[in-house]
């Protein structure tokens, strides 16, 4: 499944948690939260690996045509978009751990928070330094090798291969195989599940400004959590929102 639906999962089961009534879950819900995610996805992957695998090669596709066709401006646009929310994400996470701190004494401090959302903040300030560090080389030397390099080191994409590959290939007969049953079904779905993540991000950082502007004493890493908050679910949604037309265009492109 594409992260919106992930996103969302992960909106709703934070409500469903508290209705539990458990102590442990609620002083917990973050840890629990993501457990539930991560076997969520496994279960998935187990339940649709042909879909899986079909809509991944196509996803990686369209990364690597846009360095075939030497379309640096989209590769580059790209990156600079996922610079963006490594960079919102790390701020968001800061903003997590702040709050938690700030609204804890020592004895009753959720140090099992402190600690996920503290190794969260370390790896996207460093991803986020990673991807500004890849815009810098391609701006240095926008080329087609450039590029190359940077799939490789950021996407864990062989374009050597695919290029050799595709150089006598049409993206038709790279995609030969039969689509996988239920796969327009699952691309459809994807592509609402995007949509309605995109629109309660807008939800998100609405609220926040309300917060703000209705209650100027409001923590400001309240306010900041639910505009990040925000702002990570419309960029997540938008993305894939972006990713499903990408992928019907490359499938129609095959055609």
């Amino acid at each position: 499944m594409k992260t919106s639906f992930y996103f969302l999962f992960w909106i709703l089961i934070y409500p469903v948690l508290g209705l539990l009534n458990n102590s442990f879950i609620n002083d917990n819900s973050f840890v629990v939260a993501l457990i539930l995610v991560i076997l969520l996805s496994r279960i998935l992957n187990k339940m649709m690996p042909d879909i899986q695998a079909y809509d991944n090669a196509l996803s990686k596709a369209t990364i690597l045509e846009d360095i075939y066709t030497g379309n640096l401006k989209s590769f580059k646009k790209r990156i600079i978009v996922s610079a963006i929310v490594e960079t919102v994400s790390a701020v968001y996470f800061l903003c997590t751990v702040l709050l938690i701190v700030l609204n804890s004494t020592i004895k009753d401090m959720d140090w099992v928070g402190v600690s996920f959302f503290g190794l969260f903040t370390f790896v996207t300030i460093s991803r986020s330094i990673t991807l500004f560090n890849a815009k810098s080389k391609l701006d240095e030397d926008p080329t087609t090798e450039t590029c190359s390099k940077i799939a490789d080191s950021i996407y864990n994409l062989d374009y050597s291969s695919y290029y050799e590959y595709r150089s006598t290939n049409t993206l038709k007969e790279i995609f030969s195989d039969e689509m996988p049953k239920y796969y327009n079904a699952f691309r459809i779905f994807s592509f609402v599940v995007a949509v309605v993540v995109s629109l309660l991000g807008m939800c998100g950082i609405i609220n926040g400004i309300l917060i703000f502007t209705n209650n100027y004493f409001a923590p400001i890493t309240l306010v900041s959590v639910f505009i990040l908050y925000g702002s990570l679910a419309l960029y997540f949604g938008v993305k894939d929102t972006i990713s499903c037309i990408s992928i019907k265009n490359m499938l129609i492109s095959k055609k």
